[in-house]
């Protein structure tokens, strides 16, 4: 199962403020054009995958959940800058 580390969902729910949605607005994982992207969402859509993060309503959504079912979502920096990352469980 997918998981998340407190600095990655620290990040997300200062991208979620940033990107206009309120509170109760979970983070979704979709397929995008360059492999897999994020997006937030009010609810989850019929077929995803709800995870229950203690601050933040994780949503993962059929098409990618393969894909992240044994991955870590963190936070790395990229010139300074914080950029979520994906690595497979049981790697530092």
């Amino acid at each position: 199962m997918l998981q998340i580390t407190d600095q990655a969902t620290i990040h997300l729910l200062h991208a979620r403020t940033e990107s206009g949605f309120d509170k109760t607005a979970g983070a979704r994982f979709v397929r995008s054009s360059t492999g897999i992207g994020l997006t937030f969402a009010a609810t989850p859509q019929e077929g995803d995958q709800v995870l229950a993060a203690s601050a933040l309503p994780i949503y993962v959504a059929d098409e990618v959940s393969a894909a992240l079912d044994r991955a870590v979502i963190d936070v790395t920096a990229d010139n300074g800058e914080p950029r979520l990352v994906l690595r497979p469980q049981g790697k530092g």
